[in-house]
């Protein structure tokens, strides 16, 4: 089956297989999908704006001859064309099938995007089979240290990391959410620019150690609690430019982080001793007295929730992000309160 995930799938965004005919990019984060997209368009076009096409769903619903005419063209600028759908859903399938089965290498790169596919979605089915398509997977787990040293190099920065930069870049990426973490490795990329080698004093001389030291509090008051400590903690982070989504996209990453150290086959404790970067000293004794106060089916209640609010978050329409933010963290640290 035509389909990639994790690391792969990130690492073919970067440097696509040109022989496909186009890809389907899913999962649970928008704002990833988004990052992805952007990566696969601009190897795809090289970086060219005039070499890309943009379509709605419900366009290519009201009139699929549309698609078919974008796909078919042939630009006035050299290179391969692409073709970009965002937000696509199973009512599409029917439309592209007939579509995608023609394609090319001469016509243009079809890049489709959705979240919210489970397994058994059409969408996911038609790419996955279809010889010259490919879907690929991406989900909000933090890069490992081969995609992070992959993504430094392609913007320009060094192509080694030493270990303790490794190990700095991998903590970074658990706590900032991807958005975030990708403008911080751009900035580190030209902050290193010529190095032969990224130094942890390089990462330390750009890391947004005061957001970070703020949103560590934050997470640790919500998993210990801590209620009454919540609100005054969005306050200060919303001051510093910290955004209330971004604020709970790193509660909602360490409460999935949580549940699989809960549920590890050789217990919690050594799950935790064999987490790499390696957790120690205050950090590792906060962690274990989390996963103490914090059952497996409590913790899989908890992660529901701060996904459905990330969701909402994510929705069209007006929110009232800070309240919303607020309201949900504050349930998430009572569920532990009644543990």
């Amino acid at each position: 089956m035509a389909k990639l995930a994790g690391s792969r799938g990130a690492a073919f965004c970067r440097k696509p297989d040109l022989s496909r005919a186009g890809v389907l990019l899913h999962g649970p984060d928008a704002a990833l999908l988004g990052l992805r997209r952007r990566d696969l368009v601009a190897a795809v076009t090289e970086g060219d704006p005039m070499r890309l096409t943009r379509l709605e769903p419900e366009a290519v619903r009201r009139d699929p001859a549309a698609l078919d005419t974008a796909l078919k063209a042939r630009g006035f600028f050299a290179g391969r064309q692409a073709v970009a759908i965002e937000g696509a859903k199973d009512a599409l399938t029917q439309i592209l099938a007939p579509l995608l089965g023609t394609l090319t290498p001469d016509d243009a790169f079809l890049v489709v995007t959705a979240t919210g596919l489970g397994p058994r979605s059409s969408l996911r089915r038609l790419f996955e089979a279809e010889g010259a398509l490919l879907a690929i997977g991406l989900y909000p787990d933090p890069p490992d240290a081969a995609e992070i040293t992959g993504r430094l190099a392609a913007a320009g920065g060094p192509r080694r990391l030493s270990q303790e930069a490794s190990g700095r870049l991998e903590t970074l990426a658990a706590e900032l959410d991807p958005g975030s973490f990708e403008r911080f490795l751009e900035a580190l990329a030209l902050y290193a620019q010529g190095a032969e080698e990224l130094s942890a004093e390089d990462v330390a001389a750009l890391s947004p150690q005061g957001a970070g030291a703020e949103v560590d509090l934050l997470v640790g008051a919500v998993a210990e609690a801590q209620a009454v400590r919540i609100g005054p903690l969005l306050a200060r982070l919303a001051a510093g430019g910290t955004a209330p989504g971004s604020a709970l996209g790193a509660v909602s990453r360490h409460f999935r982080r949580l549940y699989t150290l809960a549920v590890a086959p050789r217990g919690p404790m050594a799950a935790v001793e064999a987490l790499r970067p390696p957790v120690r000293g205050p950090r590792r004794d906060a962690l274990l007295a989390q996963l103490r106060i914090w059952p497996a089916p409590r913790l899989e209640t908890a992660q529901r929730t701060l996904a459905e609010a990330e969701r909402r978050l994510r929705s069209p329409g007006e929110h009232p992000e800070a309240a919303l933010v607020e309201r949900i963290l504050l349930r998430v640290a009572l569920m532990a309160a009644r543990n």
